[in-house]
């Protein structure tokens, strides 16, 4: 029943998509999970893409400023975005007036994180990735869940934490062999999950083993 059920949707999937805001989930229904689930970051994505390409820009048009002033704009604006965030996260008032302004919520949290790595990259003189600091960031992070500041810490110490194993495992070329590991892995994994999930295998085979 694919082309009955779908053929609509099939053939309407990239104009009615075209925004990037995937509004069609469930082509070919393959279990009780969105085949198309992991496209749902896809317009985040390009949103902070296009953001950030015009903060770059306007930053770039100002003739006087130096490199450093550039680079604490950037970092200003960053901190700026954290603390509405955090705002967000603590004020109740505040999310409730707001709410609307940033449509998903969970977009304000991307964004704010990838400006983190964005800025991360401009004092990347200063901040160096290291096992010392990626340890700090992570023994933070896990101290933080269990208290009420995980959203103060996380940004930053999430960034750094991801960059500096980035730079420090030895997985730098790995890509250039066998393709994609992040993004590709993600979205590969989501179907492949279901159909085992649909098949039964998560409840023959446990949990973990799944």
């Amino acid at each position: 029943g694919f082309w009955d059920i779908n053929a609509i949707h099939v053939w309407k999937f990239i104009t009615t998509n075209l925004d990037a805001a995937i509004q069609i989930q469930s082509i070919g229904e393959v279990a009780n999970d969105q085949v198309n689930g992991p496209l749902w970051t896809i317009r985040h994505e390009i949103s902070c893409y296009i953001i950030l390409g015009i903060i770059l820009t306007l930053l770039g048009s100002l003739k006087f400023a130096t490199r450093n002033l550039q680079r604490h704009s950037l970092l200003a604006i960053t901190l700026g975005l954290s603390a509405v965030r955090l705002m967000y996260n603590y004020d109740a008032d505040f999310k409730n007036a707001y709410a609307n302004w940033f449509g998903d919520e969970r977009f304000l949290l991307f964004m704010v994180v990838f400006m983190w790595g964005a800025t991360l990259n401009l004092y990347k003189v200063f901040l160096v990735p290291s096992w010392a600091g990626a340890f700090v960031s992570l023994v933070v992070l896990m101290i933080a869940t269990k208290t009420d500041y995980l959203p103060v810490v996380f940004p930053f110490c999430f960034v750094y934490l991801v960059v500096s194993l980035c730079f420090m495992l030895p997985f730098k070329n790995i890509g250039k062999k066998i393709g994609d590991l992040s993004f590709g892995v993600y979205l590969y994994h989501w179907p492949v999950r279901l159909t085992l999930q649909m098949l039964g295998f998560q409840g023959k085979l446990g949990l973990w083993s799944f």
